[in-house]
């Protein structure tokens, strides 16, 4: 018997459905709700329980209206869902800072927390991008009772439509941190995004 063809093939085979199981872990975009004009979608991230999501909605509004409460970090109890604290740590620059911020949990979860670096870019002069990930954990004492989380990676989008509309579009993936049960982890990145964007809409359109 020849060994050499059966062992290629059989390697072909082996990267081809490794190949292919890759490409299912890692998930393509799923719509998991549209409602009220706010669209979300999640998906599979590779070596991770937890789902990534992203959501767009379309507003009545300006980019420098968005930009500007996006920035307000004490205003985010108002809109932001489950937050309840949001303030700056410190600005490096006008495109660049440190955002400390606190989510709600559902008893019996511990409330997480977080330090946030926030990295603006303008990609043209009808679009802002702030990019978000996790920031030095020691830029925000420790708080009884909460949960650090130390992993976080997305961002916010604001793109002119014309005609006095724009599109906001938010993408993250996060770990939560610590026990937390893996079907509230990932409701939860259905709702977060919808009850947030659907609060920024109305508050923009006041």
């Amino acid at each position: 018997m020849n060994f050499k063809p059966l062992a290629l093939s059989m390697l072909i085979t082996f990267l081809f459905l490794s190949l292919g199981f890759s490409s299912q872990a890692q998930g393509s975009w799923e719509l998991k709700k549209n409602k009220n004009g706010v669209s979300v979608y999640t998906k599979k991230v590779e070596n991770s329980k937890l789902k990534a999501y992203k959501a767009i909605v379309e507003i009545n509004s300006t980019v420098e209206e968005a930009y500007d409460l996006l920035l307000d970090f004490k205003a985010y109890p108002a809109w932001q869902h489950n937050c309840s604290t949001g303030k700056l740590i410190k600005k490096v620059n006008d495109n660049s800072m440190y955002v400390y911020v606190v989510t709600d949990a559902p008893w019996p979860v511990s409330d997480r927390d977080i330090v946030m670096k926030y990295d603006i870019t303008k990609p043209s002069s009808d679009e802002i991008k702030i990019g978000m990930s996790a920031g030095d954990k020691s830029m925000a004492p420790a708080v009884k009772g909460n949960v650090r989380m130390d992993y976080l990676k997305g961002f916010w989008k604001i793109t002119s439509k014309g005609e006095g509309k724009i599109q906001i579009t938010q993408q993250v993936h996060a770990d939560p941190a610590g026990n937390i049960p893996e079907w509230l982890a990932n409701s939860a990145v259905v709702d977060t995004p919808y009850e947030t964007l659907l609060k920024m809409k109305q508050r923009l359109e006041k």
